[in-house]
């Protein structure tokens, strides 16, 4: 498209560092009913964003005192996620409890990290006594229940795989966990409606 983009990507030990800051990150702009990706629009002059949060960041980089550089980088993030509040539609969007949205931020990390098949059930055994309650949580942040998320991420995995790997779905079923190829055509037929060889033909 002839347009540069920047990924600024950060860990939550970085930037929480105060009450403040998970709130930051534990609100509307990273956790909401709507969508996983939240975009901001973005108003004003390129060349001023690019000074502010790049060059500005690189000169930091370059002095030797790494307390200083964090310190620039968690002030340029903050000032990015006060910017997307102003964009945040608080009028509309649900009420979310921190606790909520915290235990589900958890489990996402854990699902995205355990997401094959033979890890899910001890990820249920994980949070035993817990799953009414993160299943609560998960239908209030995201509209779904743990079980559907579970599932969604899994389909997800196995779609993916079977469009771009160059595996056989004997291959594919076996990294994903599944205990042979007729059980992974199963879950993908069930999920997605189409049988992962006919995925396949399709792309070519």
């Amino acid at each position: 498209m002839g347009k540069e983009i920047y990924a600024i990507v950060f860990t939550k030990e970085f930037f929480d560092k105060t009450s403040k800051d998970s709130i930051y990150l534990n609100s509307g702009i990273f956790f909401n009913s709507k969508s996983h990706i939240f975009v901001a629009p973005y108003f004003g002059n390129n060349d001023y964003n690019k000074i502010i949060l790049i060059e500005r960041l690189k000169r930091f980089s370059a002095i030797d005192e790494k307390d200083i550089y964090f310190s620039a980088a968690h002030n340029a993030i903050e000032s990015l996620i006060l910017d997307a509040h102003l964009h945040i539609d608080h009028k509309n969007d649900p009420k979310e409890h921190l606790e909520s949205v915290s235990l589900v931020n958890r489990f996402t990390v854990i699902l995205h990290r355990d997401y094959k098949i033979e890890k899910s059930f001890s990820l249920r055994r994980r949070i035993k006594g817990f799953y009414r309650k993160l299943t609560d949580m998960t239908e209030f942040v995201y509209g779904k229940s743990a079980k559907q998320m579970i599932i969604e991420k899994v389909r997800f995995e196995c779609e993916k795989a079977i469009k771009f790997s160059p595996k056989t779905l004997s291959e594919i079923a076996f990294d994903l966990g599944f205990k042979d190829e007729a059980n992974f055509t199963n879950f993908v037929k069930k999920h997605s409606g189409k049988r992962p060889s006919d995925m396949r033909e399709l792309i070519g």
